[in-house]
């Protein structure tokens, strides 16, 4: 019989602690919950608590409200899907008044039914079905029923349906492009048309006389971050980009010659239809541990991919457009509250209450729609209100209150605003916020816009997509005014790896091309009078991670400690015998996140080997991280940055938390979720690689 009771109390663990235990429990098959029933009989909260109410043997949902949930757990089998049904349920109505807190702490996670969610997880060879029982539900009188009695049925299905893999994993390449020729790497900022002459060629150390310029090759997948969900797709060691190499017909590279190539940089421009995330059509997502996406060129691998020509389509267009979508932003990463998590904030409102914010935007539609969201954080004990205006328009939105003596609470309250205006000038958008309460101060997180511009070229190059464009079937033409500037480009970069060159018409200052449009499209316009300049970051030695075979005890090294890794796994090959790979964190991130730091990196190394041996029993078993961590992962702190190698941050939802200091917390089990559908949610991954750490900084003598 599964029972629970309610207590209330003031919670003096993290979220982390929660799972670490009931990690425990979790790899069985048993009833997770044995207590004596015992009624309910009096209830009490404990106010501005991240947890106000616990529920012994309950986790808490902290991507939904703190919600909380009972856990159970089956073994399955691989193929089969799993459902569960409660019985012998016995239940208590709760009081009125205590029926309404809960109802206010979680009305969007409350219904007519105590709610059962099936989750599926891996480790090693045998596959587990997760049940959250949500032990709450609302009666036809708007009172509280808690579930305090029950028994879980399990039943499977052997559907032939591999209910763990989503999408197929990436398969894992046996050899790195890296393992042989000579090789550098450069890095870029900004998404765009770069050029390479001679002089930037012969101050990395390549020279000239040496290659064919056929065979300048350069490889890299861009600077977004890799996907933290391990069944997601991602580029596999580095591809090959297609470029396209001036003066190369002679085989000579001659002082006129020059190779461009399209750089992808490291924020994310994500198409969000639904709005989902925001009310923009287009949202930004910042990598967090970079602002330099890497290239690598060579010349050893005989000819190279080259940009090949797209016809305009001959079909008939069903949709016309002259114009595009135009998005920016404004967020400076400078504050972070509790010094955890990954979310940092900007201005800071206190004596000064008012900031503007200033964007010359040629060629904007006049009487279009631009819409505009904004976010901030406000610290005090009453709320506080801010006035976000643009294009005559204005709008009030508030912060809640803090409690300034509960130092396990929220640091601060977070507000955010979205709205809409008609842009009403052809050349400028400006934004201003204006704290209006004086006794609370404040931060800025964040504003991001959506506007729309006329297709018209000015000679810098720039970037295209047209939302409005898309649909099932739907052939475009699109219009753009050249200006009177001539030998125009435009390259379709919507595939950054197989970039094509799109042909068109033109009539006077008129550009036209026809295309499906089906999919979103990305387009850079260019004339060879704006290109972006790379900088030379350093010549790569060959190496071969993908070729490791198979290892007990991984140790991944800051660069500077790898003297003394290497002991250490030959001390644990003496005494333990353990197999063992010991590899720097630069190695890792140039075989597998294109140059760029990133956790997911790390894991994808170890999960390479996890996989390859796991049949065997020969998997990887230990992973030791060489080098402390920080939640100033990126480089432009400085030399007071602390992080060698990065740590996953979990923040609850979004997991960016970075103000309450019982939900954010690091997490180094996540470079041991080795299932195929785990890696971003630390709710029902199960760890299959024990992980630890060295936190150690540099300088340092280690003997």
């Amino acid at each position: 019989m599964k029972n629970t009771r309610f207590i209330l109390t003031l919670t003096l663990f993290s979220a982390f602690g929660l799972l670490f235990s009931q990690k425990q429990k979790e790899l069985t098959a048993e009833p997770l919950n044995s207590l004596v029933s015992k009624p309910v009989s009096k209830t009490e909260f404990v106010e501005n608590s991240a947890f106000p109410l616990q529920l012994e043997n309950a986790q808490f949902d902290i991507k939904n409200g703190n919600a909380p949930y009972f856990l159970d757990s089956k073994k399955i089998s691989k193929t089969n899907t799993a459902k569960v049904s409660l019985n012998n349920i016995q239940t208590v109505v709760l009081s009125s008044e205590v029926s309404q807190k809960l109802i206010s702490l979680y009305k969007n996670y409350l219904s007519s039914e105590f709610s059962t969610q099936i989750q599926y997880a891996q480790s090693g060879k045998d596959y587990f079905a997760f049940a959250k029982i949500r032990p709450y539900r609302i009666t036809n009188s708007n009172l509280v029923e808690e579930l305090t009695s029950y028994n879980v049925d399990w039943t499977t299905t052997d559907d032939n349906f591999d209910a763990h893999k989503k999408a197929a994993s990436t398969p894992f390449k046996s050899n790195s492009v890296l393992a042989t020729g000579t090789w550098y790497k450069i890095g870029i900022t900004k998404s765009g048309i770069y050029k390479l002459d001679k002089n930037f060629l012969k101050n990395m150390g390549l020279d000239a006389t040496t290659f064919n310029p056929k065979d300048i090759r350069i490889y890299g997948n861009g600077g977004y971050m890799q996907p933290e969900r391990n069944d997601a797709y991602r580029i596999d060691d580095l591809e090959e980009n297609a470029i396209k190499v001036i003066g190369e017909s002679d085989n000579v590279f001659d002082a006129n010659d020059y190779v461009l190539f399209y750089g992808q940089g490291t924020n994310r421009w994500f198409y969000d239809p639904t709005h989902i995330t925001t009310c923009l059509d287009f949202n930004i997502k910042q990598n967090y541990y970079s602002d330099t996406s890497y290239y690598y060129i060579t010349t050893s691998l005989g000819a190279g991919k080259r940009i090949t020509d797209r016809a305009s389509s001959s079909s008939v267009a069903t949709h016309s457009t002259s114009t595009y979508d135009y998005y920016d932003f404004h967020e400076q990463n400078t504050t972070n509250f509790i010094k955890s998590g990954s979310e940092f904030y900007g201005e800071y409102f206190d004596f000064t209450n008012s900031y503007t914010f200033t964007y010359p935007i040629p060629n904007l539609v006049v009487n279009d729609t631009v819409l505009a969201w904004v976010k901030v954080a406000g610290r005090g004990a009453s709320p506080s209100t801010y006035n976000f205006s643009y294009s005559g328009n204005s709008v009030n939105f508030n912060t809640g209150t803090v409690n300034l003596n509960d130092y396990l609470g929220d640091y601060v309250a977070l507000s955010e605003s979205c709205t809409q205006a008609l842009c009403n000038n052809s050349s400028l958008l400006s934004f201003s916020l204006t704290k209006q309460t004086p006794v609370v101060v404040g931060w800025l997180d964040k504003i991001m816009f959506n506007c729309r511009r006329n297709l018209i070229f000015n000679s810098t190059q720039f970037q295209f997509r047209d939302q409005r464009v898309i649909g099932t079937g739907n052939i475009t033409n699109y219009s753009l005014n050249t200006n009177g500037f001539s030998n125009v480009s435009v390259w379709d970069v919507s595939d950054i790896t197989n970039v094509t060159n799109q042909q068109y018409n033109i009539n006077a200052n008129t550009l036209e091309f026809t295309i499906n449009s089906d999919t979103l499209k990305e387009y850079v316009v260019f004339n060879g009078t704006d290109y972006l300049t790379a900088s030379f970051v350093t010549k790569v030695i060959n190496q071969n991670l993908h070729a490791v075979a198979q290892a007990d005890y991984v140790i991944v090294t800051y660069p500077g400690y790898l003297p003394q890794a290497q002991k250490l796994a030959q001390l644990h090959q003496t005494y333990d015998g353990f197999t063992s790979a010991v590899v720097t964190s630069d190695q890792i991130y140039n075989e597998f996140s294109s140059g760029k730091p990133d956790p997911v990196a790390i894991r994808d190394f170890v999960r390479m080997l996890y996989n390859r041996n796991l049949s065997t029993g020969t998997q990887v078993k230990y992973l030791l991280l060489y080098g402390d961590g920080s939640y100033k992962v990126k480089d432009r702190y400085g030399p007071n940055n602390s992080s060698m190698l990065p740590g996953w941050q979990v923040g609850g939802f979004p997991k960016e938390n970075s103000h309450n200091p019982t939900i954010s917390t690091v997490c180094d089990d996540f470079y041991g979720w080795m299932g195929d559908t785990e890696g971003d949610d630390w709710s029902s991954a199960l760890v299959d690689v024990g992980v630890g750490r060295f936190l150690l900084e540099l300088p340092v003598k280690l003997m």
